[in-house]
C-alpha cells in the first residue's frame, strides 16, 4: 500500500525494502498490544499484505537516502526519504508510526498526495534538525514534549495541540513548521473531512503556453513554446538566507535526445527567486512589501557573489587560516575522528554529510556506481573516487561502433599521514563536534574557521586558477557547478589529477608524484563520436550530394542544407532546434561573427551569445548564399510565389536554412523547417545518432586544448551561468578568447578534411 505515496520508480529490490520498512514501522509500534483495537485493525489493513519478519536492510535504506540527496530528488521522493529516516528516540518512533498510518489512510480517503507528503517531510526534517547546530535546540524541545506512546489518532492530535500551546515564543514558530503538517492530516482523518482545502493549483503543476518568438509573420519570428514551472526549496545556510527557486522549463518538442540531457543543456530559461522572511523578524515587517523587496535583493546579491567566488569575500579561507587549520588537525588526526573528518573535508571539497555517506571499496575497479566512494591503499594512503550519473546512450551495435564510450571514474589520491588513514567514521554527531572543535581553534588562534568555508576552499582555489568548471565539478563531486557541461564532456583522468595536484602542492603543502600519461583513462559523456567517424559522416554527406545533383534539384538542395548545417554545428556547437541559425542578418560575414540564440525559449540574457566563425564556416555560408541566389533566379519563371520566399530568405526576412518540398502541382513548392526530427528522418537508416552528438564532440575536443579556457568554452557552448556570460557587464573575457577557439576549430577542420562545398558538391577553389 505504501507504493501509492511514491512518485519515483524503483527496482524490485528497492521497492521490496521500502515496503518491508513501512511494514516494520507499523508493526513495531502501532500493532503493539497496548494500542486500541480500532487502531490495530487500521494498521493491520495496511501491514498484513506483506511479510515483516525479514531484515529491513538498514544499509540499503541509508544508501538510498544518500542517492536521493545527491541527485536532488528528495522533493520528488518524500515518502522514500521518510521511510529511510530512522527514529532516534521512542517519542519520534511513535510519531513516525502515526504519521505513516495517517498518511496511508488520508491518501486512501481523500487522495490528497501533497498534504500527506508534506506531513512525512515535516517528520523527516524534525529528525534531521537534531544534527544541525542552528536548529538542534528547537528540535530537542519539541521532541521532549512528544508522547512516547499514543493510543489513538485523537490522543496524538490533542498532544500536538498541547505542545503548540505550551511552548515558549522562541520555539513556537519552529514547532508550527514541523508539527502543523502532521496535525493537518490527523485532523482530516479523525473528522473524515478535508478541512481548509485550497482551490488554487500548485505552482509546480502549472503549465502554460508562452509565445516568445517558430513561424514567420510580417518579418518577425514567432515561437510557441510549452513550458512548465517547477519549484525548488533551497536550504538555509550560515552564509545564504533561505529562498524558493521557481524555474521555467521548456518542454521537449522534438524527442530526439535524452530528456535529462536536454533539460541540463537548455538550463532554465527563466529563474525566479522568492526569498523567505527572516525567522526572527516581527510579523509587521514580514508583511511589508518594501522590506520584502529589499530582502529579495540581498538574497540575489548573496547568490551572485557565491557564484562568482570573489577573492575579496570574507567567507573564504585565508592562507593564514589554512596553515593554522592544517597544523591543528595534524596534531589530532591520528586519534581524533573529528580532525580526520575535517582534514578530508578540506582535501576533497565535500561537506561532512556528503563525505560520511561515501562507500568504501576494496579496489578502484570495484566501483561501478555513481556518487562518492573511497579505498584505502596498502601503504596507508587513501584514494577518493567519484562518478556522475550520465545517460548511457545505449545504441544499436552499428551506431555503437561510431562512439568512444569509456567509463573511468575520477580518482584523487588524498595525501595523509599513514598512521592517520583509516575507515571513515560513522555518526552525525561528528558534525556537531566539528563545530565545537573549530570554535576552540578559532578562540586559540583568532581565526574564523567554519565547516562551510573549509568545504568550499578547494572549489574556490580551482576557480581562481581558471580550471574548467566541469573539472571542478568532478573533483569536488558537485554537479551544480556546471551540470550542463558535465553531460557533454569526456574527461581524461590525467587532466583532473594535474588540477588536483596543484591544489595539494599549494594549499595542503604536500608533494605527490607526477601522473603517468600512458595510464590516462577516459570517462564522462557516452556520446562522443570518434574522429574517424566524423570524417566518414562528412564524406557521406558530400558523396550523397554529388549523386543527387543530376537527379533531383530538390533532394540535392536538401542534402546541401544537411552538409552546411552539420559543418556549422561543428563550428559553433549550435543546439539542435527548429530553424537553426535564424536568418542571414544574424551573421556578419565581414567580421566573421555570428549571433546565436538557440534555446527554444529566449527569455534570458544567457540564451544568446556572439561567436567568431572559423574561415571554413564563413566560406561555406557564402557558397550557400550563392546557391540560394541561383535558385532564386531559376524560380522567377517556374514558381514566382516560391521565388518571393527565397528572396525573403536572402534579404533576412525569412529563415536562412530550410528544406524544400514539392506539392501536387508542378509549380507548387514550399519551405519546410529544419528541425531535429526532420534532420534525423533524413539520416534514417544511415547514422541514427541523437541530434546533439556534435555538442558532445566539440566540448570534449575543446577541453583538451591547452590554449582554450573553461570560461570561453562555457560561453561558446551557451553553458555560462547568469552573471558569468562572456563579453557581458561582469565579464573579463575579450573577443580574443573566441578568436582563439575559432582558430582551434579551423585547425580541427583541416585535420578532419572538412572543406567548404559548392551547391554541386564540389570543393571550393
Amino acid at each position: 500500500m505504501i507504493q501509492i505515496l511514491m512518485r519515483l520508480e524503483h527496482d524490485a529490490h528497492t521497492t521490496n525494502v521500502l515496503v518491508r520498512r513501512a511494514n516494520e514501522i507499523l508493526s513495531g509500534c502501532v500493532l503493539d498490544s497496548e494500542y486500541g483495537n480500532d487502531l490495530k485493525g487500521l494498521a493491520e489493513q495496511y501491514a498484513s499484505a506483506y511479510p515483516h519478519d525479514d531484515d529491513p536492510c538498514e544499509e540499503h535504506l541509508k544508501n538510498l537516502l544518500g542517492q536521493l540527496r545527491e541527485k536532488k530528488q528528495i522533493t520528488e521522493a518524500q515518502a522514500e526519504a521518510f521511510l529511510c529516516t530512522p527514529p532516534p528516540s521512542a517519542s519520534l518512533q511513535n510519531l513516525q508510526s502515526f504519521v505513516l498510518l495517517a498518511a496511508l489512510e488520508h491518501q486512501k480517503t481523500f487522495g490528497d498526495l501533497g498534504r500527506t507528503l508534506r506531513a512525512m517531510s515535516a517528520y523527516r526534517l524534525l529528525v534531521e534538525d537534531r544534527t544541525k547546530t542552528s536548529k538542534r535546540l528547537n528540535s530537542l524541545e519539541v521532541e521532549k514534549l512528544l508522547p512516547i506512546a499514543s493510543r489513538t489518532l485523537e490522543s496524538l492530535l490533542g498532544s500536538i495541540d498541547l505542545i503548540l500551546g505550551s511552548l515558549a515564543a522562541s520555539h513556537k514558530s519552529y514547532a508550527q513548521q514541523r508539527l502543523m503538517p502532521v496535525r493537518r492530516i490527523l485532523e482530516d482523518v479523525v473528522s473524515r473531512n478535508l478541512k481548509n482545502k485550497r482551490t488554487r493549483r500548485n505552482a509546480s503543476e502549472d503549465e502554460g503556453t508562452v509565445s516568445v518568438g517558430g513561424q514567420r509573420s510580417g518579418g518577425s519570428l514567432i515561437y510557441t513554446v510549452s513550458q512548465s514551472v517547477s519549484t525548488r526549496y533551497a536550504l538555509e545556510t550560515d552564509e545564504t538566507p533561505g529562498y524558493i527557486e521557481l524555474s521555467l522549463q521548456t518542454t521537449l518538442s522534438d524527442v530526439t535526445q535524452e530528456t535529462s540531457e536536454y533539460r541540463a543543456d537548455h538550463q532554465t530559461p527563466g529563474v525566479f527567486l522568492a526569498a523567505q522572511a527572516e525567522k526572527n523578524a516581527p510579523a509587521s515587517l514580514r508583511r511589508s512589501y518594501a522590506l520584502s523587496a529589499m530582502h529579495a535583493k540581498i538574497v540575489a546579491g548573496a547568490l551572485e557573489r557565491r557564484e562568482k567566488r570573489l577573492v575579496c569575500l570574507t567567507n573564504r579561507l585565508t592562507k593564514y587560516e589554512v596553515g593554522i587549520l592544517l597544523s591543528e588537525l595534524a596534531s589530532r588526526m591520528e586519534f581524533c575522528d573529528v580532525s580526520y573528518m575535517l582534514y578530508l573535508v578540506l582535501a576533497t571539497g565535500r561537506k561532512p554529510e556528503k563525505l560520511l555517506q561515501a562507500r568504501q571499496v576494496a579496489r578502484t575497479g570495484d566501483f561501478h556506481e555513481t556518487g562518492d566512494a573511497y579505498r584505502l591503499g596498502q601503504s596507508g594512503s587513501i584514494y577518493w573516487l567519484y562518478r556522475y550519473e550520465l545517460p548511457p546512450h545505449r545504441l544499436p551495435e552499428k551506431q555503437q561502433r561510431l562512439l568512444d564510450q569509456q567509463k573511468a571514474a575520477v580518482v584523487m589520491p588524498v595525501p595523509c599521514a599513514a598512521k592517520a588513514v583509516r575507515t571513515l567514521p560513522d555518526g552525525k554527531e561528528l558534525e556537531l563536534q566539528a563545530e565545537e572543535l573549530l570554535k576552540r581553534i578559532n578562540k586559540a588562534n583568532s581565526t574564523k574557521l567554519s565547516v562551510s568555508k573549509i568545504a568550499d576552499h578547494l572549489a574556490n582555489y580551482l576557480h581562481r586558477q581558471g580550471v574548467d568548471d566541469v573539472l571542478t565539478a568532478l573533483i569536488i563531486g558537485s554537479p551544480d557547478i556546471q551540470e550542463a557541461g558535465l553531460y557533454y564532456t569526456q574527461y581524461d583522468t590525467v587532466s583532473i589529477y594535474r588540477a588536483y595536484q596543484s591544489y595539494l602542492k599549494t594549499e595542503l603543502r604536500t608533494e605527490t608524484p607526477d601522473p603517468d600519461e600512458s595510464k590516462s583513462e577516459l570517462g564522462g559523456s557516452q556520446l562522443v563520436v570518434k574522429e574517424e567517424a566524423v570524417i566518414a559522416i562528412f564524406d557521406h554527406l558530400q558523396k550523397s550530394l554529388q549523386r543527387l545533383k543530376d537527379r533531383s534539384w530538390i533532394e540535392a538542395h536538401n542534402r546541401y542544407v544537411m552538409y552546411t548545417i552539420h559543418l556549422l554545428n561543428i563550428a559553433t556547437g549550435h543546439r539542435p532546434v527548429t530553424d537553426p541559425f535564424d536568418d542571414i542578418d544574424h551573421i556578419d560575414l565581414i567580421s566573421k561573427k555570428i549571433f546565436i540564440s538557440d534555446k527554444e525559449s529566449r527569455l534570458t540574457s544567457s540564451s544568446a551569445r556572439t561567436l567568431v566563425l572559423p574561415d571554413t564556416a564563413v566560406t561555406q555560408i557564402k557558397l550557400y548564399n550563392k546557391h540560394l541566389e541561383r535558385l532564386h533566379i531559376q524560380m522567377q519563371s517556374l514558381s514566382p510565389t516560391f521565388a518571393k520566399q527565397l528572396g525573403d530568405a536572402l534579404n533576412g526576412k525569412d529563415r536562412l536554412f530550410f528544406f524544400i518540398r514539392q506539392g501536387d502541382m508542378t509549380d507548387e513548392f514550399s519551405m519546410v523547417s529544419v528541425s531535429p526530427k526532420s534532420v534525423e528522418d533524413l539520416w534514417e537508416g544511415t547514422l541514427g545518432l541523437p541530434s546533439n552528438w556534435h555538442r558532445h564532440f566539440l566540448r570534449s575536443y575543446l577541453l583538451r586544448q591547452k590554449e582554450v579556457t573553461g570560461e570561453s568554452i562555457d560561453t561558446w557552448m551557451g553553458h555560462a551561468k547568469p552573471g558569468q556570460e562572456g563579453l557581458t557587464r561582469y565579464s573579463g573575457m575579450s573577443i580574443k578568447a573566441l578568436e582563439t577557439i575559432a582558430l582551434v576549430i579551423e585547425q580541427l577542420f583541416s585535420r578532419l578534411g572538412i572543406i567548404p562545398l559548392t551547391g554541386q558538391g564540389r570543393a571550393h577553389e
